[in-house]
């Protein structure tokens, strides 16, 4: 089985140079960022699809079938367990971007980077995608 550094990532053109994202424009983000969070995690726990994905845009949702969810959850399941906790690492921008990194606390790893990557879309934010990284999963 392949190694499952890059479980659930869409990848993107993301090219350039990242920038913070601080001050006022950081609240914005994270305002968007943790409730969006919050749902993909809680649903990675119960193993509900459709609150995991409610905000992913389009491309993710096609990336990532239900069929597929299930099968990298219960691998994912294996390694790391249930989540519990997190806290906010990074915000940067790369090109129309918006980046999130969380440390996250799970029941057999104590730190995971959960990185999400937002578009926006008229005036809502969209996960356009998203990676689990840790040392167990890259066993």
């Amino acid at each position: 089985m392949k190694k499952l550094a890059l479980i659930l990532v869409v990848i993107i053109a993301v090219a350039g140079c990242k920038k913070s994202i601080t001050g006022p424009e950081r609240d914005e983000l994270l305002r968007a960022a943790d409730p969006i969070t919050d749902s993909i995690l809680a649903g990675y726990n119960s193993g509900n699809y459709a609150l995991y994905s409610k905000d992913f845009n389009e491309q993710m949702k096609n990336a990532l079938p239900e069929n597929v969810f299930n099968q990298t959850r219960e691998q994912i399941m294996e390694k790391i367990g249930a989540y519990k906790s997190r806290v906010v690492s990074e915000t940067y921008k790369k090109d129309q971007y918006s980046i999130v990194e969380y440390t996250a606390e799970f029941e057999n790893e104590k730190e995971v980077n959960v990185k999400v990557v937002l578009g926006k879309l008229k005036e809502a934010y969209l996960v356009s995608g998203l990676w689990f990284n840790s040392p167990k999963l890259r066993n």
